[in-house]
């Protein structure tokens, strides 16, 4: 598997990123795989410190991100996070490290083309996007159709919040015009 500088992968991540998991590699310890358009490579970072970097390349902190998004939801754990409004990252748990620093896992919202049952039970199969790749999560299909709904409202209340007012714009602009 190929090895990516880590600002080339938090730009490619933000541009046409799917996901990034936790994991090991031979020789190097523990990575972060990341799943950008068709290919999938890793850097020598956990995936939490990875995730401190995407939101500092765009100017977000991220104990507040967390705040917000459990303020909105009402839930503590697992809050999906809203960088943009197209990168809203969807956390789930990943058990195939030993670290259990280093056991989160997240998803792209817009990343989800379709999920259905896997064979193992609580486990659903998700086909990416514009993607060959798929990816099993340790998830029921029911909960991750609760996460999407949760992570779509946040997005969708983030969006109405900081949304200018058209109308009032609008009749901002009318006024200068008559003056």
């Amino acid at each position: 598997m190929k090895e990516m500088k880590t600002d080339d992968a938090i730009l490619r991540f933000v541009r046409e990123g799917h996901y990034f998991i936790p994991g090991t590699e031979n020789g190097v310890g523990e990575v972060t795989y990341l799943c950008a358009g068709e290919e999938i490579c890793y850097v020598q970072c956990t995936t939490e410190t990875f995730l401190k970097k995407v939101a500092d390349k765009l100017c977000m902190d991220l104990r507040r991100l967390r705040e917000f998004s459990s303020e909105v939801t009402g839930q503590k754990k697992l809050v999906p996070l809203i960088l943009s409004k197209e990168v809203v990252l969807l956390p789930f748990i990943h058990l195939l490290t030993k670290n259990r620093h280093h056991r989160q896992g997240y998803l792209r919202l817009s990343s989800i083309e379709s999920c259905g049952p896997a064979l193992l039970p609580n486990t659903c199969n998700i086909k990416l996007h514009r993607s060959h790749n798929m990816i099993s999560l340790r998830l029921s299909v029911r909960r991750l159709v609760e996460h999407m709904s949760k992570a779509r409202f946040i997005r969708d209340y983030y969006a109405d919040l900081f949304r200018p007012s058209i109308p009032t714009q609008i009749e901002n602009n009318h006024d200068q015009l008559d003056s």
